[in-house]
């Protein structure tokens, strides 16, 4: 249906979405599309009215009054979950897709592009880091440390060990928005997470000796 309004090629998966889906390491509800900044811009202007109402009517379970369209973002609370909309962030160097994910024939966003999406414009540049957003960076450190080592200005020692910080400060995950996805204690996987996270720092601390 979106492929309708923004073109086939016009928006991806990507965020925490996607790496939910390639890694199952923790529970997501939430469904998250970038489209193609000018296309958002010329849809909202031309076609507003026209995908709020294509959206409640073909979208499973949106919750009219609890949804949202905006030059910002579009927003679909489906009572369960959500999705968003948001105009696509731009990197300086764009990360080739990872393809689709699971099911869906959407194309996505790939793991370097979505970790420097998370780093450099959330944790660096408006300086709110999520607490799932600081999960799937450390978890990263040991799924994806190519792709993790790449993101520049992200990947330093530094961030990783103010990362694995921030996260030591939690007694366990129970309460916050990261439910993780495995049977054992939530300190214990509190505490796993940050030894990953250590870990993949001092790896960059080494890739950083070695370069010099």
């Amino acid at each position: 249906m979106l492929g309708e309004f923004f073109g086939a090629d016009g928006y991806r998966m990507g965020g925490g979405t996607v790496l939910v889906a390639l890694w199952g390491h923790r529970h997501s509800t939430e469904v998250a599309l970038f489209a193609e900044p000018s296309r958002y811009r010329v849809v909202l202007a031309r076609a507003r009215l026209d995908l709020e109402r294509a959206l409640v009517a073909r979208v499973p379970g949106v919750i009219a009054e609890r949804s949202w369209v905006e030059p910002e973002a579009i927003f679909l609370d489906c009572g369960s979950g959500e999705v968003t909309i948001s105009p696509m962030p731009r990197l300086p160097e764009r990360a080739s897709s990872a393809g689709t994910v699971g099911s869906s024939r959407v194309p996505a966003e790939g793991i370097e592009e979505i970790l420097g999406e998370k780093i450099r414009f959330r944790m660096l540049g408006e300086g709110s880091s999520l607490l799932r957003d600081l999960y799937d960076v450390a978890w990263a450190g040991r799924a994806a440390p190519a792709a993790l080592g790449r993101v520049p200005a992200a990947e330093g020692p530094r961030r990783l060990r103010q990362i694995a910080a921030e996260l030591s400060t939690l007694e366990s995950f129970e309460g916050t928005l990261i439910r993780p996805k495995r049977s054992a204690g939530q300190r214990e996987i509190r505490d796993e997470v940050i030894a990953r996270c250590r870990a993949a720092a001092e790896d960059a601390a080494l890739r950083d000796g070695a370069r010099r």
